[in-house]
């Protein structure tokens, strides 16, 4: 892999702050686009050859379903240094042998969900994703992640939410985390837990004493979510690490990664609601996977 040469170089990446898809208000089925649909609120995608991509917004609502103050995501791509990049702007761009440097965020704040009686709260949802990839390791992109969850309440009870370390956070794609399982039992021990079983979505109490074989892995960023007071709802039920069902409001997923070779995609929160509103919202969320040619 030493003497492999990029010839071009694809940046891909997107990232967006809030997207809705109901089906039903009560007992009644939503067919329009107009009553169901939230288009997603401050997308950003890149272009092939990278470059800045920024969008952002306030005062988003749906119904009396969904309010949110202020939504900010930005994707970017670039070689680096750039100042070194600037030397393969005469022709000679096969000669461009740099890291090539993908970034998406996304920043949510002020979201306030309500369906019926019940009251989900997040001050500030974030997440960072960052790839790197080189030409001499076959331009797959190495991603690691940043995240973040301030003020997270249900019914005015405050939650913590604790996130796995940076050595899960910064493990490049699914293919790496596989190599380092196989290679250190006591790194599957503390983080084999993350992983979401190919049969269930809740995940596992104890970790797995080997690797399911997929060719990706949905996991969680979440080590755990617990109650910030001794005064809060009695009826919550955690189904798992990063999923919680509120009775006569849904069920609330926090911080979900899918993992593949070269590739990351992440919601930092996903409602699936049920009752008297029914359908799908999703907070903070986007992927990346750049690559080169040849592969």
């Amino acid at each position: 892999m030493a003497d492999r040469k990029r010839l071009i170089h694809y940046f891909t990446g997107y990232a967006g702050g809030v997207s809705l898809n109901m089906r039903r208000d009560g007992d009644r089925i939503l067919t329009t686009d107009d009553e169901r649909l939230l288009p997603t609120k401050a997308p950003v995608s890149l272009s092939s050859m990278g470059g800045w991509s920024r969008a952002e917004t306030g005062d988003v609502g749906f119904e009396d379903l969904l309010s949110v103050l202020y939504v900010l995501s930005e994707a970017r791509g670039d070689f680096q240094p750039v100042k070194s990049a600037a030397r393969y702007t005469r022709g000679n761009w096969k000669e461009n042998q740099l890291p090539a440097v993908t970034t998406v965020t996304s920043t949510v704040q002020g979201v306030v969900i309500r369906n019926g009686e019940r009251k989900v709260e997040l001050d500030t949802v974030y997440f960072k994703l960052t790839g790197t990839t080189r030409a001499e390791n076959g331009d797959v992109p190495g991603i690691s992640a940043e995240v973040k969850i301030e003020g997270f309440r249900i019914d005015g009870a405050p939650l913590r939410v604790k996130f796995a370390s940076r050595e899960f956070l910064q493990i490049p794609d699914f293919d790496a985390f596989r190599q380092r399982c196989n290679a250190d039992p006591e790194f599957l021990e503390r983080y084999g837990s993350l992983l979401i079983p190919p049969d269930s979505f809740h995940t596992p109490e104890a970790p797995p004493k080997r690797l399911p074989n997929t060719r990706y892995a949905v996991c969680t960023v979440v080590d755990s979510i617990k109650w910030d007071t001794n005064e809060h709802p009695g009826d919550i039920q955690w189904l798992g690490r990063n999923r919680l069902y509120i009775p006569g409001w849904g069920t609330l997923i926090v911080g979900e990664l899918r993992m593949h070779s070269g590739l990351k995609q992440i919601a930092m929160v996903r409602a699936e609601l049920g009752s008297p509103w029914g359908g799908d919202l999703e907070i903070a969320f986007g992927g990346e996977n750049g690559s080169g040619w040849p592969p």
